[in-house]
């Protein structure tokens, strides 16, 4: 952020925001307490009561002890304290977890307003769909590592798949997808099957499917490759499942 460690903590904690996944405030303090008593840290904090409103709030939920919230309330609090301060970084972690759809909704559109003005979001979450939605750059970690780091659709295309089949794992189903026009790589990760492979790959192995194995027509998932699709191919090992590139396969051949 341009700045010399030698500039101190406060400059640094008014720069940074950060809502943890566990954290806590005094059980009877309302919620627009909480926020007025730290907005005084700050030179322009966001305004107490349009943040609450933001964040999915009702006015009347404004004098509510922190102790009568709800766990997803909670975390919802901690984000507008986080937010507070307008700073320049927020770091979150797993923001989202415990949210209903419509408080997730809420604090993403309180989110997308700040990254309009300028903050940048640091954020670990779980939920490969919601990072492949609103992220801009992406780092697939592993045991710890980093497997891949990119922004979604260019880890999705690095793949070099366009469709996938997931189905219950089965010696039958296996051999089917494995056999269809245009399978790159199947897969078998915890009881499932997961076929890779061109465009029309996954249309062909359903057909084959249903008139092959029709019993396991009502378990099939088709669709495009996704950000969660490229965690299982590049994290599967002899820990997670069986590996089989027929790519690779034929190209020894």
């Amino acid at each position: 952020m341009g700045l010399s460690p030698n500039v101190g903590p406060y400059t640094y904690n008014k720069l940074f925001g950060a809502q943890l996944q566990e954290s806590s405030l005094p059980a009877r303090i309302r919620l627009r307490e909480a926020l007025q008593l730290f907005a005084q840290c700050y030179r322009d904090p966001w305004e107490v009561g349009d943040l609450l409103d933001r964040i999915g709030f009702e006015p009347a939920q404004h004098r509510q002890f922190f102790d009568t919230l709800s766990g997803g309330q909670k975390r919802r609090l901690m984000l507008a304290l986080a937010l507070l301060g307008r700073p320049s970084l927020i770091i979150l972690d797993e923001p989202t977890s415990g949210l209903d759809p419509h408080a997730r909704l809420a604090m993403w559109n309180l989110l997308d307003q700040a990254i309009a003005d300028g903050t940048t979001i640091l954020m670990t979450t779980h939920d490969l769909v919601e990072a492949q939605e609103h992220g801009t750059t992406v780092a697939l970690f592993d045991e710890g590592k980093i497997r891949a780091l990119g922004t979604p659709q260019g880890l999705i295309e690095a793949q070099s798949y366009h469709s996938k089949i997931r189905i219950q794992y089965g010696e039958k189903v296996h051999r089917i997808v494995k056999d269809t026009s245009g399978c790159r790589m199947t897969r078998q990760i915890e009881g499932s099957l997961y076929g890779f492979g061109d465009v029309d790959f996954a249309l062909s192995a359903a057909a084959k499917l249903r008139r092959e194995a029709p019993a396991t027509a009502a378990q099939m998932i088709t669709g495009p490759v996704s950000l969660e699709d490229v965690y299982m191919i590049l994290t599967t090992n002899d820990n997670h499942g069986d590996y089989i590139n027929k790519k690779s396969q034929e190209a020894s051949q």
